[in-house]
């Protein structure tokens, strides 16, 4: 049975499977792209603002709803005859993943400082150089959420080269199936199947390697957490030992403040003579009646201060409970992903090992066919030959009984 010979590709046609096994390009670096001069004004605007307001725009924000500046696509492409394009949409999710673990870990960077900040708010000179520094950090986490949105831009359109090429391997196969192929090049399209297997298993472990660098993200995310909440708690204990201090000291000053007091009015009581001494001890009773009342006010602003502190650990807790929550989700989603992904590896390959199978079988009903072909050409060429030597017997006898 001869095979017929398949025809050259017609211009237009989509390119040769060889040419769409190649790698596709990796997603580029955040710091390749500079932000905008915008974000810089924006931050500027609300950096001459208060403090408390900068925290509780800015930061809160970005805490609270992380996901706002990662918008992840779980759409994914449909496996079969996609291969290749589908390996790479599913390479662009985990690369959104790992993204999506930077900007956790970014977040929980900028709930330290908002910490750190609300504690260091008591330093009374050391103000002005700590809202220098929380302003600085506040510009880099923005400008760092403003690279992760150009980021997810290339990577979008990343995505919609992978599925344009998914829809010219559909073309390229279907023109395949309609053609009739023969045994080398059905050996060609096998080699390519194994190759492009070898490469979708690559990629499959640096997706698993990608995975793992997601985790350890997220631990060290929790890490800074934690020391967040620990810093928060030492600074509450200390915050109330001073105060107890402060209420301490002040009662032991108004008892012997008072006990003064009272030894005056007996001077008093004694004798005129000692009116100036009276007037002194007045003008010093006057004096730590001031301190006094000085003291009962810093004792109810850092009262005020440690229920504001109270109140960002109640909100940090929040959102490290939301944080906690999102990041269980994504990491669900990407097992269930790799999951997904290596059974339909398998299934493929099982069916790869079936068309091996199959043309291996039909390789050797060939042969079977020509080793019949042949032994049915040497029994006609056995039945010629006796059939010549009856015919030249034939004739002699004729030739023997004419002459007798």
């Amino acid at each position: 049975m001869a095979a017929a010979h398949p025809l050259p590709p017609a211009e237009g046609s989509p390119p040769p499977l060889e040419e769409l096994c190649s790698p596709l390009t990796r997603i580029p670096r955040p710091s390749a792209f500079p932000p905008p001069p915008s974000s810089y004004k924006r931050l500027s605007r609300s950096n001459s603002r208060r403090r408390s307001s900068v925290s509780s725009s800015e930061g809160e924000s970005m805490l609270a709803s992380p996901a706002a500046y990662l918008p992840l696509r779980s759409r994914t492409l449909s496996i079969g005859s996609q291969g290749r394009a589908e390996d790479d949409d599913d390479e662009v999710s985990c690369c959104l993943s790992v993204n999506s673990s930077v900007a956790v870990s970014g977040c929980a960077s900028t709930s330290s400082l908002l910490g750190d900040s609300s504690g260091r708010k008591r330093g009374g000179g050391r103000r002005r150089s700590d809202a220098g520094v929380d302003k600085e950090n506040l510009k880099a986490q923005a400008n760092e959420c403003m690279d992760l949105r150009k980021q997810l831009a290339v990577e979008q359109e990343r995505r919609g080269k992978a599925e344009s090429m998914v829809r010219q391997l559909k073309g390229q196969l279907r023109e395949y199936k309609g053609k009739r192929m023969s045994d080398d090049e059905k050996d060609k399209r096998i080699d390519r199947l194994l190759r492009r297997l070898s490469l979708v298993a690559a990629e499959l472990e640096e997706s698993r390697k990608q995975a793992r660098d997601a985790e350890g993200v997220h631990e060290k995310a929790m890490l800074e957490l934690a020391a967040v909440k620990q810093g928060a708690a030492k600074e509450r204990s200390q915050q109330a030992q001073a105060l107890a201090d402060l209420r301490h000291a002040s009662t032991k000053r108004i008892a012997e403040l008072t006990a003064e007091c009272e030894k005056l009015e007996e001077a008093v009581a004694e004798g005129e003579g000692r009116k100036a001494d009276v007037d002194k001890h007045r003008d010093r009773m006057v004096a730590m009646e001031i301190v006094i009342e000085n003291l009962t006010r810093e004792g109810k602003e850092q009262t005020t201060e440690k229920e504001l502190l109270q109140k960002q650990v109640g909100e940090l807790k929040e959102k490290l409970a939301a944080l906690e929550e999102v990041k269980g989700r994504e990491i669900d989603e990407l097992k269930s992903v790799e999951a997904r992904r290596t059974r339909e590896m398998l299934d493929r390959i099982r069916a790869v090992e079936q068309e091996l199978e199959a043309s291996q079988g039909l390789h050797k009903k060939y042969e079977n066919e020509v080793k019949a072909a042949r032994e049915e050409a040497e029994g006609v060429k056995e039945e010629m030959s006796q059939v010549k030597g009856g015919a030249a017997k034939s004739d002699i006898y004729r030739t023997s009984t004419g002459d007798d």
